[in-house]
């Protein structure tokens, strides 16, 4: 009698947990009908000499994806030492161009201000938890130096919020970094290494990263997964420009860091 109470636990165990990973494997083959983009994009100091460069690497991106007729929601986020949101969840069709009024870099680099609270704000938005309902989140953070400035947030915080969202929601979190080990700044935050990718901080590295983005999201839209050759954009330029660089070319490094004040908080801009 224990034998066949143990043999009939045993199948059901195996039953259950076939169950739980074909289903489980089912919601992460949805084809999403909707991708929520997110872009938390560096507007510190050291992104001035990358001004027009960044603006038109964004512009180029949106046009590319409106012509790919993705079913998305934009939202960006621009920070330094303070935070703007530039559009919430605005339709893809209804993204206008950025021009040199919304992008104007200064300031330090208050990177996990920034991704906690757009987190926060994304944690609003109805279904977005659910890995089965047809919604895709593709969540990039670009910036070209290291933290050095928030007060909300430490590294310990977001990368409990981002693991969360990765493992439980199925979140698609990528970093793009230049003047830093990519790989172990999206680490530290909670990013899996594969999903990060160091640019090199150039008006081509900048503009690649953009149509890596571009890339990323059309290849969500269609499959629900991330492209393994998302990196070779940003790559490819990193190795030509390595190759093919001045003597006298000078990364633009990020502004020094500056003492936390704790209990300071950041200011917010207002959304256009």
């Amino acid at each position: 009698m224990k034998k066949l109470l143990a043999i009939t636990a045993l199948s059901a165990a195996l039953f259950f947990g076939q169950t739980a990973v074909a289903e489980e494997k089912a919601a992460e083959e949805v084809k999403p009908s909707h991708v929520e983009m997110v872009l938390v994009l560096d507007e510190s100091g050291s992104m001035s000499d990358l001004t027009n460069d960044t603006i038109g690497g964004f512009n180029s991106m949106i046009e590319k994806e409106k012509k790919l007729d993705v079913d998305a929601h934009v939202t960006t986020i621009l920070f330094n030492d303070q935070y703007k949101m530039l559009y919430n969840r605005r339709e893809l069709k209804n993204v206008r161009k950025m021009t040199d009024k919304d992008y104007t870099p200064g300031g330090m680099t208050a990177l996990l201000d920034a991704v906690g609270r757009t987190i926060h704000k994304m944690d609003m938005v109805s279904g977005i938890h659910r890995k089965d309902k047809g919604n895709k989140v593709l969540f990039v953070i670009i910036t070209d130096g290291e933290e050095n400035d928030s007060k909300e947030y430490t590294y310990a915080d977001v990368k409990k919020l981002i693991k969360d969202r990765q493992e439980n929601a199925g979140w698609e979190f990528i970093f793009l970094g230049a003047n830093i080990d990519a790989a172990a700044e999206a680490e530290n935050l909670g990013i899996d290494r594969d999903r990060a990718v160091k640019y090199k901080n150039t008006g081509s590295g900048v503009r690649a990263n953009f149509m890596a983005v571009a890339e990323l999201s059309d290849s969500l839209a269609k499959s629900g997964r991330v492209s393994d050759e998302w990196k070779s954009q940003v790559e490819e330029d990193t190795d030509e420009n390595v190759m093919a660089a001045p003597a006298d070319t000078k990364e633009h490094a990020a502004p020094p860091a500056k003492p936390v004040k704790k209990h300071l908080v950041s200011k917010v801009r207002k959304a256009k």
